[in-house]
């Protein structure tokens, strides 16, 4: 599940490559009495240097699709999608039944400007299976950089890691490290060496950067790939 493309400074941009599974019928196991079922993850990684215009604006000039203006606001605001025409659709082949994914999605409720950092929200697309038998979405707030962690620059990652545990069949609180690479307590080189660590489940994209003018922020790795298999017993 491993991205098809690095890079020397952060790690596994670009699509997602294949994981799969072989799976043989225990009488013949050469090639003909096997079959393969593989799932593969969308694209990630991307960067751009954003000046003063809001988020937005920026990623739907880019190609990504939206809907502006949600109930009225003013320009700027609106829903943004993770999904691109030059972008590899995350999809599942060789199974009976093939579940694909789906795209995260953000909206922003302050506009024009790329400072602005109250009402934001983002979700996550979670897989077939996992906290769900179909597709689940996890939605977290990022209201004026107060909520879970502070600031606007780096602000977000905790804020996916509790949601997710909210909806977990076992909640967990998660671990308070979005703040480490911006704050006081970051280390030298601290996105090169925290960003290719997963910190999603496998099979989860992970959040978006959330960066401001002139201040650096990256967003994380996501989920290493996975394949889920769910086997039915067939009615004699």
């Amino acid at each position: 599940g491993h991205s098809c493309m690095t890079n020397t400074a952060f790690c596994w941009p670009g699509c997602s490559l294949a994981t799969c599974v072989m799976i043989c019928d225990g009488i013949n196991a050469s090639a003909t009495g096997c079959t393969c079922m593989c799932a593969e993850g969308g694209n990630g990684g991307g960067q751009w240097c954003r000046t003063s215009t809001s988020a937005t604006c920026c990623l739907t000039s880019c190609c990504f699709p939206g809907v502006p203006q949600v109930d009225g606001h003013s320009d700027g605001c609106g829903y943004v999608c993770g999904c691109r025409n030059t972008y590899h659709h995350p999809t599942a082949y060789g199974g009976t039944t093939n579940c694909g994914a789906t795209f995260a999605c953000s909206a922003s409720w302050t506009c024009d400007t790329s400072s602005s950092r109250n009402y934001l929200q983002s979700s996550n697309a979670i897989p077939f299976g996992t906290y769900s038998s179909c597709k689940a979405n996890a939605i977290h707030t990022e209201d004026s950089g107060g909520a879970m962690s502070a600031e606007q620059s780096g602000h977000g990652p905790w804020n996916q890691v509790q949601v997710k545990g909210s909806i977990h069949r076992a909640p967990h609180m998660g671990h308070p490290f979005s703040p480490g690479c911006w704050n006081s307590s970051r280390m030298c080189g601290c996105y090169e060496s925290t960003g290719c660590i997963p910190r999603v489940p496998p099979g989860q994209g992970a959040t978006h950067a959330l960066g401001c003018p002139g201040v650096r922020a990256v967003g994380m790795r996501g989920g290493l790939g996975y394949v889920r298999i769910t086997f039915k017993a067939t009615t004699p």
